[in-house]
């Protein structure tokens, strides 16, 4: 519906409605104070959280091409597009000498180039930057340098969502209906968990497990120590877009093309409060719980 919203997890109540995005967006990107959203409408846009929820900022650097992600890397910001590149830019901090935010190309900005399609998904690890692409890889990549140092290769479909453990270990999701678990200091594949009946649209991981969800409208929680499917999350209809997991509170939140942002408890899976558009809590679904069978994962 082209708005970005602010809700309240005690009540599941819509707080805020961010408007001025003209098409779909893509991502929401808060940090600290700030709050961004980038998405098909070629722009970033910077919101006021604090008082009137208006659009302060906006950059429109990527020539007319979807933005598809957005990630910070200490006080810059990148974005991540269908113009098959990267973007490494300064926000606009307000003061005293400047009172209206940029509207347009930021002088300060930097292209990275290395994909040959789309570029999908962009996450900061460990003070590196790591994409995800329609040309099927996914890339590590130097931002002292802003070159590429490591391309990943493998997938047979585009790579969707990155993601890394707490070993170190990248974990990306594919439209090749897989989740793939790399070595990120030589590039190595170090298994595939054929995770999906379709599209894998959102991988997380955190310690021991990881969560993949996609295009079937099915979350599946996996052990990363025994690459088996431990169990899945039924509700969903259609596409799974994105997974946040919140592990010290036992939950995970995830947003679908059914118009829902639904609150899963995490022990046992069943979910807490699917949200609709509107801010009303819909009914609440059956409780299902795929039982574990040892030593295998399903598709």
């Amino acid at each position: 519906d082209q708005t970005v919203k602010c809700w309240d997890l005690e009540n599941h109540a819509c707080l805020h409605t961010y408007s001025g995005h003209t098409h779909t967006v893509w991502d929401v990107l808060h940090t600290g104070e700030k709050l961004f959203s980038c998405g098909r409408d070629a722009v970033v846009r910077e919101w006021d959280v604090k008082t009137s929820s208006q659009c302060i900022a906006q950059w429109t650097h990527h020539n007319q091409s979807s933005i598809k992600s957005l990630c910070a890397y200490k006080e810059r910001l990148l974005s991540a597009s269908e113009d098959c590149s990267i973007k490494e830019f300064l926000p606009w901090v307000k003061s005293h000498k400047e009172d209206k935010p940029p509207n347009g190309a930021d002088t300060k900005v930097k292209t990275l180039y290395g994909h040959s399609s789309h570029v999908i998904c962009c996450r900061m690890f460990d003070g590196l930057l790591y994409t995800g692409s329609a040309d099927f890889t996914a890339k590590k990549w130097s931002l002292e340098t802003l070159t590429c140092s490591l391309t990943f290769s493998g997938h047979t479909g585009s790579v969707n969502a990155v993601d890394m453990n707490d070993e170190g270990h990248l974990f990306t999701a594919s439209h090749d209906h897989t989740v793939k678990e790399w070595n990120p200091e030589n590039g190595e594949c170090i298994h595939t968990y054929v995770a999906h009946s379709f599209l894998v649209l959102a991988v997380v991981v955190n310690d021991t497990r990881m969560w993949s969800a996609g295009a079937d409208g099915v979350i599946k929680e996996w052990s990363t120590e025994t690459k088996t499917m431990k169990r899945q999350f039924l509700g969903h209809e259609g596409y799974i877009w994105r997974l946040i997991v919140d592990v010290p509170n036992r939950r995970m939140f995830s947003g679908g093309n059914d118009k829902t942002v639904r609150e899963w408890d995490l022990q046992p899976a069943r979910v807490v409060a699917p949200t609709s558009p509107t801010g009303a809590s819909a009914k609440q679904d059956k409780e299902k719980e795929q039982p574990e069978k040892k030593g295998q994962g399903r598709r």
